[in-house]
């Protein structure tokens, strides 16, 4: 009896050990969607989505490393990338806008490298280390940057060439490398050129690096699917150039510096924190409260309520916003609303000290 209850505490040690260990990482990242005027609502579900799908794409360039992501994106995208709620534990997203016809979404999120691990098991790609979870780079990268599109086909009101060129620009910033115009002063920094082509059944990117009267050139190609939208299509490819160009280039330390360059006061004065207002957090508990929020999002903003939302916290048990003021009379129109399966929304509180609303959404009765 007591060697049974010696092995029953060893298991249990050793089970709350390897929990307390599961791998996990923060990734912060943006996504994306086309904006149209009669669907606010539905781009940044979109938006979301994107988001999602940027995380898990990232957190596996951080296990596989860019080449074998690269070799293997094909096999990732459907198993993977494309179910992200598998591997992500939560997520918040921290600020949504509008900008020109696009609906941008900047959010961070948890994601089990123990599940991602798995699952590129089952498919019999191996991991050769562990995930990198913060870059290094200290010092921007400065090239030329020359563009060509290839492509007539619309994402929303922009053409594909266009909106491949800003999602690129942001994420060749993001990785510490600064396009630049050509000048007399810069003649000297890596001149890069990147023809865009989309095609029915792909979309690619050829890729020209002039350096030091070497030519290197190269091509990324991103199959298309019809259940995969082309803004994901296109940002994974926008992904994978980078990739590539952060490969080709010079590191930070090995870039030429000008005499006397100093570090910018203005992307200094960018990272100085402030102080966020007082916000109001609506809380909705149970499975599927995503779903529900935007039931309940569409009806207010269809009665005349403008929802700026600041930040978003997402869990597999409840769904979270921060917004502006929540009165009552709002509180009122959320407790009236009924959905198709019969579902009604209970207040569970509402406090206007704490700046607190907490639904809970009612089944409805069984005859």
């Amino acid at each position: 009896m007591r060697k049974k209850l010696v092995f029953k505490t060893c298991l249990l040690l050793l089970l709350t050990l390897a929990s307390a260990f599961a791998e996990e990482g923060f990734i912060k990242t943006q996504g994306k969607s086309p904006l149209t005027e009669s669907n606010q609502t539905l781009a940044r579900e979109k938006a979301i989505s994107n988001f999602k799908h940027q995380v898990v794409a990232k957190a596996l360039v951080s296990l596989l490393g860019p080449d074998k992501f690269k070799e293997h994106k094909e096999v990732l995208t459907k198993p993977i990338i494309l179910k992200p709620e598998r591997y992500i534990k939560s997520f918040r997203i921290l600020s949504e806008e509008t900008k020109e016809d696009l609906y941008i979404v900047e959010g961070e999120a948890v994601v089990s490298y123990d599940a991602l691990r798995q699952s590129l098991s089952e498919l019999g790609i191996s991991i050769a280390e562990k995930p990198k979870l913060t870059s290094e780079k200290t010092q921007p990268i400065r090239i030329l940057l020359l563009f060509d599109h290839f492509c007539d086909e619309k994402v929303g009101e922009k053409e594909g060439g266009e909106l491949f060129e800003e999602i690129l620009r942001e994420k060749l910033s993001e990785g510490g490398i600064s396009p630049e115009e050509e000048t007399q002063d810069n003649t000297d920094k890596p001149k890069v050129k990147i023809s865009f082509y989309c095609f029915s059944n792909r979309i690619k990117a050829n890729v020209e690096i002039a350096k030091n009267s070497e030519v290197e050139i190269s091509e990324e190609m991103v199959p298309r699917e019809e259940e995969v939208p082309l803004m994901d299509s296109i940002t994974q490819l926008a992904s994978l150039v980078t990739l590539g160009l952060e490969e080709a280039l010079p590191t930070a330390s090995e870039a030429p510096k000008r005499e006397g360059e100093q570090p910018s006061k203005e992307s200094a004065h960018k990272t100085e924190s402030k102080p966020e207002p007082e916000q109001w957090t609506i809380t909705i508990k149970g499975k599927n409260a995503m779903v529900y929020w935007e039931g309940i999002y569409k009806k207010l903003v269809g009665k005349g309520y403008k929802i700026d939302i600041s930040r978003i916290v997402a869990s597999p048990e409840s769904y979270s916003v921060e917004t502006q003021e929540v009165s009552e009379d709002m509180v009122e129109v959320i407790k009236n609303l009924s959905f198709e399966e019969g579902e009604t929304i209970k207040v569970e509180e509402f406090n206007k000290e704490k700046k607190q609303l907490i639904l809970n959404i009612a089944k409805p009765k069984e005859n």
